[in-house]
């Protein structure tokens, strides 16, 4: 029996924190039919997103930050996140993002929210 490839989402997130408290759902209905990995600040559970069965990439992100040569560097190391293919595989999507040639979904809390 032919076993099908599961698409490859890539979370990225500001707070570790926050993401487990308020998205920790939508992650487990994700992980049913897709592969997940999440790239972020380790700032709290990310032991517990482990042991769920994820993969997390530790990303240092200045949340508060107003120097947009850091920004431009975090740029960069997501843009190469999404093309180290030797690690992640070929994404398919990225929560939280905005990358070309890669399908996004947007998704924030409170004003920031973006329309998908």
């Amino acid at each position: 029996m032919k076993q099908t490839q599961k698409n490859k989402i890539l979370i990225i997130t500001n707070h570790s924190y926050m993401l487990w408290r308020f998205r920790r759902e939508l992650i487990a209905e994700l992980m049913k039919e897709n592969e997940v990995v999440l790239s972020m600040p380790f700032v709290g559970h990310e032991a517990d997103f482990q042991n769920m069965g994820l993969h997390c990439i530790k990303t240092d992100v200045d949340r508060r930050g107003i120097n947009p040569i850091t920004d431009m560097k975090l740029i960069r190391t997501y843009k190469n996140r999404i093309s180290m293919k030797c690690l992640l595989g070929k994404v398919e999507f990225v929560l939280n993002s905005n990358f070309s040639g890669i399908k996004v979904i947007t998704f924030g809390r409170g004003i920031g929210v973006v329309p998908y």
